[in-house]
């Protein structure tokens, strides 16, 4: 009986060991699960800031926005990153635009000059057609003449 008293106290004793050990567990998990939600929004949403601005720049070609660079780690860097990327393009863009003007003004010029040119060659043309038919009258004159003579 003795026995039996002793071995009910120690199942009494496991039971409540084991109780403890899971709610140890229980509270551990939610600590676990709370921290890593924690440090997850930490991560991601920097990550997620900087990712919608390249996202807008891309999507609407506006190269005047800027990825907000609050950290000194790799998001920080990453931010800085993406704004010099964001500014050469920007640039890059600016330089093409002032080509393709520099290159239509040269069209148009050239085209401009094509057309005179055109043009002179079209008059010359009907002057020397004038010239061979004056010249082919003169040249029938001239047998007619003979022809008499």
């Amino acid at each position: 009986m003795v026995l039996l008293k002793s071995l009910a106290d120690l199942n009494h004793t496991v039971q409540y060991l084991w109780l403890r050990l899971w709610g140890f567990f229980l509270v551990g998990c939610l600590i676990c699960t709370l921290v890593g939600k924690n440090i997850a929004r930490n991560i991601s949403g920097p990550l997620l800031t900087v990712a919608r601005v390249a996202q807008k720049a891309t999507q609407e070609g506006n190269f005047d926005l800027q990825a907000p660079v609050t950290r000194n780690d790799e998001v920080g860097i990453l931010a800085t990153s993406l704004n010099s990327l964001i500014r050469r393009v920007a640039e890059y863009t600016q330089e093409l635009e002032q080509a393709r003007t520099t290159l239509e003004k040269r069209v148009e010029e050239r085209t401009h000059q094509l057309l005179q040119k055109n043009q002179e060659l079209n008059l010359a043309y009907d002057q020397l057609s004038y010239a061979i038919q004056e010249l082919q009258q003169t040249q029938a004159q001239l047998i007619q003449t003979e022809k008499m003579s």
